[in-house]
């Protein structure tokens, strides 16, 4: 009888080690889960701002060229348009990247 109750004891011993082992697997993986996503969030927050910076430096020297008389007013235009539209599409685009990952960082908290 003590036999089978010490086998019993080990057997539940061994059981609650193992959801132990378990649960810990589980915190690592969802640990790594969250770090590949950070990662894969700021390497597409640096790409948008880089191509933020790359516009707004396109604007910046058009404008330049607009006012030293290298490129008229139509021409000028066109390309103002042009570059403040796709600036206007990469802040909105990091808008929603950074609402995506604040709401990913809230659930994890």
């Amino acid at each position: 009888m003590k036999a089978a109750l010490a086998l019993i004891a080990v057997g539940a011993l061994g059981v609650f080690a193992l959801a132990a082992v378990v649960q810990a697997l589980r915190m690592l993986l969802a640990m790594r889960e969250a770090q590949q996503l950070d990662a894969a969030y700021d390497a597409e927050r640096t790409r948008l701002l880089d191509e933020r910076d790359r516009l707004l430096n396109h604007l910046r020297e058009i404008r330049f060229d607009h006012q030293t008389g290298k490129l008229d007013a139509r021409d000028f235009q066109q390309l103002s348009d042009r570059y403040a539209s796709e600036a206007a599409t990469v802040l909105d685009a990091l808008e929603r990247l950074d609402a995506r990952h604040g709401t990913l960082a809230q659930v994890r908290a």
